[in-house]
């Protein structure tokens, strides 16, 4: 039984209950200066690719391709995609990286390598990660504890988390395209758990997607979740990556609550999607009319786009919406 079967026949509660997380995190923010140059300038980015506007792509991609360095980070900047030097409080990133952890013990990570935070020395690629278990005197069970590394004597084990997950690496396969102008991003996790189908016990990959919200949003004041723009989101990486079941786990910073949202893979999406994408690394702007999102120079998204008045061979009016 191929995984697409598998994956349709298989009950969501039964699936929720193999994904379950239960452990608290604790936070911490730290600051990360990044500086990026035209080589990093990434058009179609996994993250954000679902409401592009093919024409503001296919105009990018020109000024990559005139290697118009400044004008090609301007945007980049312009659309908050990684700024030439800046500073975030990256509490997203490091909650990521813990909830990756918790979830490499339970062994459900079998996609991605991990690395130690100490030495840096890598796993091999597609193995979980390390762990030593240590049998609890009063239960009678196994408990898990992460392996301390070999090349540094187990310097890991002082830092925490002691193990980092390096995550897959997804590009959308598109023979004789420079990877610049490909579809790429990044999963937080690909878990491997085993499900039941008539009765027989089978594998299933599940592409996990990492969330993190504040009180109002985890309690859905401000919409049911999963918001629909992170469904689109983990409909790009389900394609990209050929996996039939995405999972988006929310995280709440207040009070360490997760919610579990099951997503499954929606091929016409991706082909709608990867139509325009098409479009836009041709750039045949005779036909940039039926791409555009905007329908006039005055609508909102028109007047935030870097590229508004080549575009359109006019800038809105300031007093437009007045």
């Amino acid at each position: 039984m191929d995984e697409a079967a598998i994956a349709a026949q298989v009950s969501p509660d039964a699936l929720l209950a193999r994904l379950r997380l239960d452990k608290d995190i604790v936070l911490h923010t730290k600051a990360t200066p990044t500086r990026m140059r035209l080589k990093d300038v990434r058009i179609f980015r996994a993250s954000s690719i679902h409401d592009m506007c093919p024409v503001e792509a296919a105009y990018a991609i020109k000024l990559v391709k005139k290697k118009d360095e400044k004008r090609a980070l301007a945007w980049a900047r312009h659309n908050e995609l990684k700024a030439e030097l800046v500073e975030v409080v990256d509490t997203g990133t490091v909650v990521h990286r813990q909830l990756q952890y918790y979830a490499g013990l339970t062994g459900k990570v079998r996609e991605g390598q991990w690395r130690c935070p100490a030495c840096g020395a890598l796993t091999v690629r597609g193995v979980p990660m390390p762990v030593q278990a240590v049998e609890n005197e009063e239960t009678g069970l196994e408990d898990k504890y992460p392996a301390r590394c070999r090349r540094c004597k187990g310097g890991n084990l002082a830092m925490f988390p002691p193990w980092l997950y390096v995550e897959p690496r997804l590009v959308e396969a598109a023979k004789g395209v420079p990877e610049q102008f490909r579809v790429v991003g990044h999963a937080d996790g690909i878990w491997t758990v085993a499900v039941i189908v008539d009765g027989k016990s089978h594998l299933l990959r599940v592409l996990v997607d990492y969330k993190t919200s504040n009180l109002n949003g985890f309690d859905e004041k401000y919409g049911e979740l999963p918001a629909q723009k992170y469904v689109s989101q983990m409909q790009v990486y389900l394609n990209l990556a050929e996996v039939e079941v995405g999972l988006i786990l929310y995280y709440s910073k207040n009070d360490s609550r997760h919610k579990n949202c099951l997503v499954r893979r929606d091929r016409a999406f991706w082909n709608t999607l990867v139509e325009r994408v098409r479009w836009a690394r041709k750039g045949n702007m005779k036909d940039k009319g039926k791409y555009r999102v905007c329908s006039n120079v005055g609508h909102p998204r028109s007047r935030s786009c870097y590229f508004q008045e080549v575009c359109w061979g006019t800038k809105a009016p300031e007093n437009f919406l007045a």
